[in-house]
């Protein structure tokens, strides 16, 4: 009875014991658990903070790896390049269009009259052609007529000089050129005996000069010049415009009182022989405000005046046409220029506020 009744309480003590042990199990197993999800929800926010840092390093890394990359690339296809064979590069070169210098209108000019020169400039005598032609050998384009058109056996009837050449039109197209000149050209005939005789002609011919317009077809390249083909003489007069002057037409009254127009007149005799003899101090004492560096002292001297008209100004001063009569002081020929003035009369005295050569003012014939 004893025996069963100590076992018993043995039973009991062991059911307590595993009862307290499971319970405690228990226990430490949530404790553990809690705590496991605590570190695991820390071990997440670490990472959210964590994530931006390290994701904006890992894209600056990346982009400085890329630029680096492009840049090795880059110098690695240059050097290459560079490095190539030299047949690339020639034949590159190859295929490029050559330049089209374009020459300026002086250098053209200089050019044509330069060949007008040798062209228009021989004496006669017995190497007249072949020295002509060698002149011309710098400018003609090889193959083309050595004389440029000129038929070699009329050269002896006349020795000749170029007088002057002024060019008068200047057409330029891509590398093709034309200069038009106007010659003077002096021919010195040569008196032969006529066909069938060995008598020189009674009557000598005389010297002449004959004007003709002469146009030059120029090739350009490279800072070269020919002349590709034979020049020709042209016909270069030009048509005179259609236009004539126009009746003047004040816009003030005009001044016939006698006294106003002496007063104006005598003003103007001292004006003009002062612009032609004095200093530019005293032709400014005339004006209001003289720019007027120097007058026409020791070139022209003052003859007189003429034609004198005065119309009001709308500045309440006198609006003034007048014709001056000045001579050369070396060839003593006499010009006449009309002048354009505007006077101001300020307590009775005069002085100019503008004045300047009179233009004509133009209308259109009509029918022509």
């Amino acid at each position: 009875m004893v025996k069963k009744k100590s076992q018993k309480n043995a039973e009991k003590k062991k059911f307590t014991f595993f009862k307290k042990a499971k319970n405690k199990t228990t226990e430490i197993l949530d404790m553990q658990q809690e705590n496991s999800e605590a570190l695991k929800e820390k071990k997440k926010r670490k990472t959210r903070e964590k994530v931006p840092a390290i994701t904006g390093r890992k894209v600056g890394k990346v982009t400085f790896w890329c630029v680096m990359g492009f840049v090795f690339a880059g110098s690695s296809l240059s050097f290459i390049q560079l490095a190539g064979p030299p047949r690339a590069v020639a034949v590159q070169e190859k295929k490029e269009e050559p330049v089209k210098i374009k020459m300026s209108e002086a250098e053209l000019i200089a050019y044509a009259n330069s060949f007008a020169a040798d062209y228009f400039n021989w004496k006669v005598d017995m190497n007249v052609a072949e020295a002509r032609k060698k002149r011309l050998e710098k400018y003609l384009v090889e193959g083309s007529d050595e004389q440029g058109g000129l038929n070699r056996d009329t050269l002896k009837n006349a020795s000749s000089t170029l007088v002057k050449s002024e060019a008068v039109e200047v057409r330029q197209k891509g590398n093709e050129a034309e200069v038009t000149l106007k010659i003077i050209q002096k021919l010195e005939p040569v008196n032969n005996p006529a066909p069938g005789t060995t008598q020189a002609p009674d009557t000598p011919k005389e010297p002449k000069e004959v004007t003709r317009y002469f146009s030059i077809p120029i090739l350009m390249e490279k800072g070269k010049m020919v002349v590709p083909n034979n020049p020709t003489i042209v016909h270069g007069e030009r048509e005179k415009a259609p236009y004539k002057v126009a009746t003047f037409k004040p816009e003030g009254r005009e001044i016939n009182n006698d006294a106003e127009v002496k007063k104006v007149e005598q003003f103007l005799q001292s004006v003009f022989k002062v612009y032609t003899e004095g200093t530019p101090e005293e032709i400014a004492y005339y004006f209001e405000k003289s720019n007027i560096s120097n007058g026409l002292k020791g070139i022209m001297t003052f003859s007189k005046l003429e034609n004198l008209r005065i119309y009001e100004d709308k500045d309440k001063g006198y609006k003034v046409l007048v014709d001056a009569k000045l001579k050369d002081n070396d060839s003593s020929l006499e010009y006449t220029y009309t002048y354009d003035l505007n006077l101001v009369n300020k307590d009775n005295k005069f002085s100019i506020s503008s004045m300047k050569r009179f233009e004509n003012t133009l209308e259109k014939v009509e029918g022509k």
